[in-house]
């Protein structure tokens, strides 16, 4: 994607909607994202959160993210470079959600960035190449 940073789309991960949710952590920024248009949603993040919902209209909020943000779906591409790098952390040791490497190579791929409390993700984002927004 082309543009400053500051104009850029930003995927939103699950722990920053979580902390939007609670008013808590990056809640300033995913609400700056919203405010600016440049919050983006995936499939994946979506189904975390819909785990995690305790009640009924938790549900519903988050599916209604879908309707309100651009959806981006990861390729086949995506899935291949989340599952190749995921290999060499396993290898090493270092046991990190799959969905994870996903959304880093899926950032990667389409040149946003990551907005994020998860602190591996700064590890993540420097083997896929993808870029942080910011982790807490």
């Amino acid at each position: 994607m082309t543009g400053s940073a500051t104009d850029r789309p930003v995927l939103v991960d699950t722990s920053a909607w979580i902390d939007h949710d609670h008013g808590r952590g990056l809640a300033p920024l995913v609400e700056e994202l919203v405010r600016s248009r440049r919050a983006l949603v995936t499939a994946p993040v979506v189904a975390e959160l819909l785990r995690g919902a305790k009640t009924v209209t938790g549900r519903a909020r988050y599916r209604s993210l879908v309707g309100i943000f651009p959806v981006v779906e990861p390729r086949l591409e995506d899935w291949i470079r989340a599952g190749e790098v995921a290999a060499d952390f396993d290898r090493r040791g270092t046991r990190i959600p799959m969905i994870d490497f996903l959304l880093a190579a899926l950032a990667a791929r389409l040149g946003s960035s990551i907005l994020t409390s998860d602190p591996h993700f700064q590890t993540i984002a420097a083997a896929t190449g993808a870029t942080l927004y910011r982790t807490v």
